[in-house]
């Protein structure tokens, strides 16, 4: 796995070499690439829940922006999962193995804004398990390990590069004297680097396991097959 400090230095190294770029501004284009990765690529989370006697609702992870799976009761051999459906869907109301997201407010279904509801009864004491996705946490400090898969760092250095011709281009842009030239050139390069940026991305598969105390989940976003 891949530190802050070690990408920084991996970033230095790859990035156009027009000025010194100091390492706060590095980090803050390295964290923005992690921030693009995650629009496409979302990091799969699992986060477990022990389910409270006749309480059918409880919270999404506040950064979830979608859900994989959800396993009720969690532990069993072999694993139950519900059937995601509507929330007006009438398995809903007989307690049937099915769960939905429903909103905080009146018509709001949005799994950021919304929660999950479970149709089975509960008993009490049962491990809820939920499966989703959240954009991966960008780092603190430079230790902080880079969730984005190591194979997958040229997209991060490629988003700095971007970054780098961005920031030249502004400050020529800027400069009451502009060279013309120098502008015309960095437009170019910007649009260049976001091309292979691009391409990096329509490239990627992603293959990840999350583990819980109960199962195994395998995605692979490239054919969309799961396997537990």
């Amino acid at each position: 796995m891949t530190t802050l400090a070690e990408l920084r230095a991996t970033v230095r190294t790859s990035i156009p070499n027009l000025t010194v770029w100091p390492d706060t501004l590095l980090d803050v284009w390295i964290k923005a690439g992690i921030g693009h990765y995650s629009e496409r690529f979302p990091r799969l989370w699992m986060n477990s829940i022990t389910a409270v006697a006749d309480t059918q609702s409880y919270d999404l992870p506040a950064n979830a922006t979608s859900i994989e799976t959800v396993e009720f009761p969690a532990g069993e051999d072999p694993a139950s999962y519900l059937l995601a459906v509507n929330r007006v869907d009438s398995r809903m109301l007989i307690g049937d193995d099915v769960y939905a997201i429903t909103g905080t407010d009146d018509g709001e279904t949005a799994v950021q804004n919304g929660r999950l509801t479970i149709a089975p009864v509960v008993a009490g004491g049962e491990t809820l398990t939920i499966g989703y996705r959240a954009p991966h946490p960008a780092p603190v400090n430079d230790e902080s390990v880079i969730t984005v898969p190591d194979q997958h760092m040229g997209i991060l250095v490629q988003y700095c590069s971007w970054s780098a011709y961005q920031a030249q281009l502004a400050a020529e842009v800027a400069e009451p004297y502009r060279n013309m030239n120098l502008v015309g050139q960095l437009t170019k390069a910007v649009e260049s680097a976001w091309s292979i940026l691009d391409d990096l991305m329509a490239g990627v598969t992603v293959l990840e396991t999350a583990v819980t105390s109960s199962s195994v989940v395998v995605w692979d976003n490239e054919n969309t097959e799961r396997i537990y």
